[in-house]
């Protein structure tokens, strides 16, 4: 009876060793389609990232866009032929690339860094809300969602204009001010949402479950604030519309 050879296992620093062989023998850009070029950096860049290597991610996340902001001619009509009517994936993208790099820098602790990628990032058009990308700076710079994340939601909110992410920060914020036993700050987080909900009745989960967790929190955050009449209306308000909801 023939007996099967062990698997052959490869560990992430084997697969990064011959990533970064493979880099140093690349060809000139002209000799390969930049679509590769780039797609082999980025698989570089996340095996860097699995090893905790975020410095060398986010370095080749930036070589990725250097490349791409100065393609030759021939390199962007390749692009054009492969993806016709602009339609590039988001992957090869300028946003993306950015993105990518600043999250890399974030988790390096260059939180100057990062914060000089998302001033690109807020600085240009993108096809990302530019409140998404405040909301990860926020959480970067304070995992916990406290103190720090409160400050800096606070202000976004207060100083610039509202997108499709607006509500999702409120939500947010609104939580952390919660889990804070800042209940009047909670509330009027709560309050915003709600009354904005028909702007968010239209849209699929997990987005409209903001309704039903405003309704929730903001009842509880009443009720600690003595105001426990209208906090009986809104849980019968959400008994009445959401009845799986889980904080019934």
């Amino acid at each position: 009876m023939r007996h099967l050879k062990e698997p052959y296992t490869v560990s992430a620093r084997q697969v990064a060793k011959a990533y970064d062989e493979a880099l140093a023998n690349l060809p000139a850009s002209s000799q390969l389609p930049l679509y590769s070029i780039l797609n082999f950096h980025h698989s570089c860049a996340r095996v860097a990232a699995s090893l905790g290597d975020h410095d060398k991610a986010k370095k080749l996340y930036l070589k990725s866009l250097h490349m791409l902001q100065n393609a030759s001619e021939a390199q962007q009509l390749d692009l054009q032929r492969m993806f016709p009517e602009s339609n590039l994936p988001f992957s090869i993208s300028e946003e993306w690339m950015l993105q990518s790099a600043m999250k890399e820098a974030f988790e390096a602790k260059q939180k100057a860094e990062g914060m000089k990628l998302f001033s690109c990032l807020e600085s240009m058009p993108t096809k990302e809300p530019k409140s998404h990308y405040f909301f990860l700076t926020a959480c970067y710079r304070d995992p916990d969602q406290s103190e720090l994340f409160q400050k800096l939601a606070a202000n976004w909110l207060a100083t610039k204009p509202a997108d499709d992410w607006t509500l999702e920060i409120t939500h947010y914020l609104g939580l952390s001010y919660y889990n804070d036993d800042k209940h009047a700050e909670a509330a009027r987080m709560f309050s915003q949402i709600l009354e904005s909900s028909l702007s968010l009745q239209s849209l699929p989960p997990p987005e409209n479950a903001m309704i039903p967790n405003a309704l929730s929190f903001l009842a509880s955050s009443l009720e600690v604030l003595g105001e426990k009449e209208e906090a009986k209306k809104l849980r019968q308000k959400l008994a009445e519309q959401f009845p799986n909801h889980p904080r019934l």
